[in-house]
């Protein structure tokens, strides 16, 4: 059996592709593989939290550095919900006490790198805006394909984002859009609008973030 070799990008490469790139709070709020933070294994923990640095850090970098990076208002929320940045007390626990300030230390400034990183993503010109044309197509498409949302476990935030990448990107020949995130449901979303408005995906892409700084086209899963 011949193993499926995926194409992998990074975000200046799919920058340079597309003439905007949205991005979801699942790709802003951290590194892919930060998991496991619950483990006792403390090496394991603060490789979690640097990888989580690293990564607020890089997106910050990138989003200054390249102008076609956007948001919408409702994924800077969901970026900042108290949800998203509560930290468990289990996370740095630990059986001495120098091993819970490293921990301590560590969150912090995971917790300084997504701030710097949410005050980057606050500034109006990262927020995306439909002017009054793509606003009535934003609502003739969003009450067309309500069928996708639950399903596919769409949030408001979600759906709202999908439905602004596709109605910026749909006039073929024109600017064209790509989403990055790493929802599946909104991946499936998407390929599903694609095919039934007949979009390919260098018109309308789709991303999913798989490490630091690489990315796959959904299409490829």
């Amino acid at each position: 059996m011949i193993e499926k070799i995926t194409e992998q990008y990074s975000l200046k490469d799919i920058s340079k592709r597309y003439s905007r790139v949205l991005l979801d709070a699942s790709v802003l709020r951290k590194h892919p593989f930060a998991v496991c933070l619950g483990s006792d294994d403390l090496a394991r923990k603060l490789d979690v939290l640097d990888a989580q640095r690293n990564s607020a850090g890089l997106l910050r970098r990138y989003i200054l550095e390249l102008e076609n990076l956007y948001i919408t208002e409702m994924v800077l929320k969901d970026f900042w919900a108290p949800r998203a940045r509560k930290t468990r007390l289990s996370l740095i626990e630990s059986s001495g006490e120098e091993e819970f300030l490293n921990l301590a230390r560590k969150l912090k400034e995971v917790s300084e790198a997504k701030k710097d990183l949410f005050a980057t993503l606050s500034d109006p010109k990262r927020i995306i805006e439909l002017n009054t044309m793509q606003e009535c197509d934003y609502k003739i498409y969003h009450d067309a394909n309500a069928e996708l949302i639950d399903p596919n476990k769409l949030r408001d935030v979600d759906y709202d984002l999908l439905i602004k990448g596709f109605v910026l990107g749909r006039k073929v020949g024109r600017e064209t859009t790509a989403i990055l995130s790493n929802h599946f449901g909104m991946g499936k979303s998407w390929s599903s609008l694609r095919r039934r408005y007949y979009l390919s995906p260098s018109q309308f892409g789709f991303f999913k973030r798989n490490d630091l700084d690489r990315y796959s086209s959904f299409e490829q899963m």
